[in-house]
């Protein structure tokens, strides 16, 4: 069975970046996205296309094999949450506080399902110690059971991202 990688924002950066690096490391991808239409559009086409360029040339990397679901359908993104591995944001810094419920949510439902794997929440965001600023949104949200569970079987790793990409033309 594949790693699985829930990415909260599917915007540029979150399938450009973070979908492909995780798709061409052979993770199972599910992307969390309150842009509907956005959604629609990957639920439809099933694939994009990430074109990846290099001083020596350019090449095309083809994404699939993902699933896309709009924040409303929680249920949904918890069921997929429980055998994550991975939640990365991609959302820019100040959507963070709006994420915080939904990763309270499962960190809840994790506990809750007896899940004895490490889930890692890592912000991905243009910004210093974004998942320790992140875990400080998450943590007042989670009963005491639950902020005693994440403690043991959650990590907020602090990353910064730094790659260029560019709007679609």
């Amino acid at each position: 069975m594949k790693p699985r990688a829930l990415i909260l924002g599917a915007g540029c950066s979150g399938r450009g970046q973070l979908g492909q690096l995780a798709h061409a490391a052979g993770w199972d991808l599910v992307f969390v996205d309150r842009d509907r239409d956005l959604v629609a559009r990957l639920r439809q086409a099933g694939r994009y296309r990430v074109r990846l360029c290099r001083a020596d040339g350019e090449r095309e990397a083809l994404i699939d094999g993902f699933r896309a679901y709009g924040p409303e359908e929680t249920d949904a993104i918890v069921r997929e949450g429980l055998s994550a591995a991975l939640v990365l944001t991609c959302l820019f810094s100040h959507n963070l506080p709006a994420a915080a419920p939904l990763v309270a949510q499962l960190i809840a439902a994790r506990r809750q399902a007896r899940c004895q794997d490490p889930l890692n929440v890592i912000c991905c965001e243009n910004m210093q110690h974004g998942s320790t600023v992140f875990r400080r949104h998450v943590w007042p949200l989670l009963a005491p059971t639950d902020r005693a569970y994440a403690e043991r079987s959650v990590g907020f790793p602090d990353a910064m991202i730094s790659r260029v990409v560019p709007l679609p033309a």
